[in-house]
Formats: structure tokens, C-alpha cells, sequence
């Protein structure tokens, strides 16, 4: 249990569209392979390379898998890999549907926007219908119908 809200920790996965999931792993792929060539003789490489090489690899495959929406006490904890950002409940203004390419912590296109104060980020529960849910659940400001939610008046 959350003690904002006396209710447990919720956590959301993102949805993971299949074209980028086949785009990060083929990037992936060749940077291993492109590290492996490297340290297998490649003569004038700098050192650094492979190291580097396997770290975008390793990176890229964290995006995709370690990408998650959780809510937690009084906010909303969004991570993509080594990045976190939280929303406060109170402070959501509204949550609507959009398909907008923008770099978000988000593996799908299949997003929703959610407006804060000044600010505003974008994720992709897989399970939007649950998400939307949990939020009605722990945000009473909110008016959640279909997939929009709204500040009450």
C-alpha cells in the first residue's frame, strides 16, 4: 500500500510496436557484431570502440525492455532504461490519445499524451484501458471516459 493513497504500487509495461522492436534489435545486433569484429583484429581501431559499440547495443535492447509506467503513492513514475521521470497525480490536467512520433519514453506509437502544469510527456501502457483505470482510482480530479481524461470543472 501507498500511503498518498492506500493503494499498492501499480505497475504498467509499455506496449512495444513490432517495426521498432525489429529496428532496436537489428541495431543492436550489428553493433555486437561490428564489436565483435573489432576485438577479433581490426588493425588502427581506436580501443574505445568495441567497448562503445556494446554499450549502444546493450542501451538500445534497455530502451525497448525496461520501459515502464508506475504508479506510486501521489505521482506517476515513468522509466525508459537509465531515465525517470515523475508526474504528480494532482498536477495532471488531461490524458488523450495520440499517435505523435516525438521522442518520449514510449516503444509504440500508440501513446497517450499526458498534460501536467507547463509541461507535458507522452507513454504506451499496453494495457491502456488498466492504466486509465488505476489513474481514475488515484487522480479524483479526473474524468476519465474512453480513452481521454479530463480535468473535472
Amino acid at each position: 500500500m501507498t500511503a498518498a493513497t492506500g493503494l499498492p504500487a501499480e505497475r504498467f509495461v509499455s506496449k512495444r510496436d513490432a517495426w521498432l522492436v525489429a529496428v532496436l534489435w537489428g541495431a543492436s545486433l550489428v553493433d555486437f557484431a561490428v564489436a565483435a569484429w573489432l576485438w577479433l583484429g581490426l588493425e588502427g581501431a581506436p580501443a574505445f570502440v568495441a567497448p562503445l559499440l556494446l554499450l549502444a547495443g546493450i542501451f538500445q535492447l534497455q530502451v525497448l525492455y525496461a520501459t515502464d509506467y508506475t504508479f506510486e503513492g501521489d505521482g506517476l513514475r515513468i522509466r525508459a532504461s537509465f531515465f525517470r521521470w515523475r508526474v504528480p497525480l494532482a498536477a495532471i490536467d488531461s490524458v488523450e490519445p495520440t499517435q505523435s512520433p516525438l521522442s518520449s519514453p514510449a516503444c509504440s506509437l500508440d501513446r497517450l499524451r499526458i498534460r501536467y502544469g507547463e509541461k507535458q510527456i507522452m507513454i504506451s501502457p499496453l494495457d491502456k484501458a488498466g492504466f486509465l483505470r488505476a489513474l481514475a482510482q488515484r487522480a479524483p480530479q479526473l474524468e476519465v471516459s474512453g480513452e481521454s481524461a479530463r480535468r473535472r470543472r
